[in-house]
């Protein structure tokens, strides 16, 4: 009902305005929680192909496309553990369970004990280091940042990981 008179008598037209809003969305929310948003826009190109190839009747697929679009706008709905519950903290959870394994990773997320610690465990131990450590106005910040960085290392040893993780931490706007 927000299109364009236009553009809503025109089914093709609102299907493309409507994908590429969600495109867009996925552009946006991507440098906070990449892994998220990579399994969005891989939805949404399914999407978009199989209507291409004429396999989906158009009602099903705008149906489809506004779900996905709800996914998109409100990631916090997905299942998520009970302690999941911010949007840092999914960022690293969604990040840590891309990790195939996560005991291999240089020693660097494995517990004092030997053994491996769960996704929701490590973010949640990374959310809580961040809090701590970071200081106003530390995006841009050499130093500010710096400390940031080196807190995430307290928790993961991994490098490529934690570079990882700082750029992430830094696209948060909670922090």
């Amino acid at each position: 009902d927000l299109l364009p008179h236009g553009i809503r008598q025109n089914a093709v037209a609102t299907a493309e305005a409507i994908v590429n809003n969600v495109r867009r969305l996925i552009i946006e929310g991507r440098p906070a929680n990449p892994k998220y948003y990579e399994r969005m826009s891989r939805l949404l190109d399914t999407l978009v192909r199989q209507r291409r190839q004429e396999a989906m009747e158009y009602e099903k697929y705008m149906r489809e496309l506004v779900e996905l679009a709800k996914r998109v706008a409100a990631p916090a709905d997905e299942s998520y553990p009970h302690r999941i519950d911010s949007a840092p903290l999914r960022a690293f959870y969604d990040e840590f369970k891309s990790v195939p394994d996560l005991s291999g990773l240089d020693g660097g997320i494995v517990s004092e004990d030997g053994n491996a610690r769960s996704p929701e465990t490590l973010a949640a131990q990374v959310d809580m280091v961040i809090r701590q450590r970071k200081k106003a106005d530390w995006r841009g910040n050499t130093f500010k940042e710096r400390e940031v960085r080196n807190a995430i290392s307290e928790v993961i040893l991994h490098e490529p990981l934690i570079d990882r993780l700082f750029e992430i931490a830094k696209a948060q706007s909670e922090y």
